[in-house]
């Protein structure tokens, strides 16, 4: 076991909701040096942490989703749920079902709320706006990359996601972020998830 696994169980052991800078530790962990958009398979590395590290912070993970204190750390935390299945149903699984499904509503809310963000600053001048809709568009895409890694060959994830209403704000959200075709903007990977 890698020595920050050991610090990060035990400071979870003290908090159900997650803050920022453990949701970075554990993201940064669960990559290795693996920063692709999209990695089919973990690298080694990845799959060692998923094991070592995920079935412990599972329950924190999905509750932070729900309740965490901003944007930033909810999207952080679906990272970081989505970093623990890349090839791992069986972590897959425990999140559809950690806390009664409540994985479900917490994605659905956390799209909602970035949408709302991202409403509000809308009618700003572009450039007062930036901020806000690099952490709506890293949000949402994050979300969005869970959805789709967590319902991959998962029965009850998928009619979770659909029961929930999740497949809406998805919808939703597609149709109301700008698309640019000549650059990554905020939204690049928010409209690819």
């Amino acid at each position: 076991m890698r020595l920050l696994i050991l610090p990060l169980l035990a400071s979870m052991a003290s908090s159900k909701i997650l803050d920022d800078q453990k949701l970075q530790e554990m993201a940064k962990e669960l990559r290795g040096n693996d920063d692709r958009l999209v990695r089919p398979f973990p690298s080694e590395r990845t799959a060692e942490s998923q094991n070592e590290l995920c079935p412990f912070m599972i329950s924190s993970l999905v509750e932070t989703v729900s309740s965490g204190e901003s944007l930033r750390v909810r999207g952080g935390a679906a990272e970081v749920l989505h970093l623990c299945t890349t090839n791992n149903p069986a972590n897959r699984a425990d999140i559809g079902t950690a806390e009664k499904g409540m994985i479900f509503e917490g994605i659905k809310d956390l799209i909602r709320t970035g949408m709302a963000s991202f409403n509000a600053t809308k009618a700003t001048a572009e450039g007062e706006n930036e901020e806000v809709n690099s952490e709506v568009g890293k949000a949402i895409a994050h979300a969005a990359e869970a959805v789709w890694i967590l319902s991959y060959n998962n029965e009850h994830n998928q009619k979770g996601f659909f029961k929930a209403g999740v497949v809406d704000e998805l919808i939703a959200s597609l149709k109301n972020y700008p698309v640019f075709f000549d650059r990554d903007g905020a939204f690049a990977s928010t409209n690819m998830w």
